[in-house]
């Protein structure tokens, strides 16, 4: 039996970077993203993590950024005050 090979999408989806919800415990930090355009059953506007872009076969269209003065605190820590 063959195992799929997941290849990364090249297809962008119109979303905006949102923040990033740091991880806990196990669980990683997870990417979060504003819909632009629907992806799915997620309409305009959702927050969306990138890997249910990817399951979707989308890729952000607004790559995270790296942020290194987030308030303590923040449940979602919006970089935009640091870009």
């Amino acid at each position: 039996m063959s195992a799929a090979v997941s290849t990364p999408s090249t297809t962008t989806v119109p979303a905006r970077f949102l923040g990033i919800q740091p991880g806990f415990g196990p669980n990683p930090a997870i990417e979060l993203y504003t819909l632009l355009s629907p992806v799915g059953p997620h309409p305009v506007g959702s927050a969306v993590s990138r890997q249910t872009l990817e399951r979707h076969g989308y890729f952000p269209g607004e790559i995270a950024r790296p942020v290194t003065n987030w308030p303590v605190g923040s449940a979602v820590r919006n970089s935009a005050a640091n870009w």
